[in-house]
């Protein structure tokens, strides 16, 4: 319960600010309601201006991937990737972890397939740890 009241005032508290804030919409463009006893904020419109907006690029900063070429770029069944603290970036493609660094180059695969140790059967997650450790 204690969690549930913190969350509803700083709902509350965001809401206010976004309703009374001068960069976007008018206080009409927020209402709150409560529904047992959580607070509910619903905002209609931005309330950043239009040149803050946040835009997506149209053309990826860095592509990993092909479809013909070195057996280490085919990917084939990715089902999760995550980026080391320095950029690098772990990738899990059918029963093996492979490693990229910044830029996309190759650096090296870690597991197999099988059921021994450093082997994988179906690994479907992958967490960088705070030190760099790779969690399959």
């Amino acid at each position: 319960m204690r969690i549930v009241r913190n969350l509803s005032a700083a709902l509350l508290g965001v809401a206010a600010i976004t309703a009374c804030s001068s960069a976007g919409g008018s206080s009409t463009s927020v209402e709150m309601w409560d529904s047992a006893g959580a607070t509910i904020v619903q905002s209609h419109e931005p309330t950043w201006a239009e040149d803050e907006a946040w835009v997506v690029s149209p053309e990826p900063e860095l592509t990993i991937g092909v479809l013909q070429g070195a057996a280490e770029y085919q990917l084939v069944n990715v089902t999760a990737a995550a980026r080391q603290s320095d950029g690098d970036i772990v990738v899990v493609d059918l029963r093996e972890v492979r490693l990229y660094d910044r830029d996309g180059t190759y650096v090296r695969t870690l597991g197999r397939a099988g059921s021994g140790p450093g082997e994988f059967q179906n690994p479907t997650q992958v967490l960088v740890s705070a030190t760099d450790s790779v969690l399959v």
